[in-house]
């Protein structure tokens, strides 16, 4: 009688190719939404409307936008860049997902404020 043999750590890796391909989208989307996410701050607080939430780029928006748009989509593409590259370990998935929720979220918060704003000065 033979006994099972331990598990490797490649019974713990995913992915076929259309699901890469899927995540790789996911991935992109990412992104996209963390460029529309500094567009949007940087009109919220040119407006006064709103003040950067990251205490790291806090100073850097007074001090130089285009910095702190390049820095924000630099840390955001070498976090993602890190993701991918181990994107056959489930926790890299995972939290290749929860990065996409939170932009989303964070989109569908600017949007909201968007309405918002475009309310009050719809409203005489």
């Amino acid at each position: 009688m033979s006994t099972p043999s331990p598990r490797s750590s490649s019974a713990l890796s995913i992915g076929t190719p259309e699901q890469y391909r899927w995540l790789r989208g996911i991935v992109a989307t990412v992104l996209v939404l963390n460029l529309l996410d500094a567009v949007f701050t940087l009109v919220w607080i040119q407006a006064g409307h709103a003040r950067e939430a990251n205490p790291v780029l806090r100073d850097l928006i007074d001090a130089s936008p285009v910095a702190f748009v390049g820095i924000k989509l630099g840390l955001v593409g070498l976090g993602s860049s890190l993701l991918w590259r181990h994107r056959d370990r489930p926790l890299a998935v995972i939290a290749i997902f929860l990065v996409f929720l939170a932009y989303y979220a964070l989109l569908l918060w600017h949007l909201g404020f968007l309405a918002l704003v475009v309310g009050e000065l719809l409203v005489p």
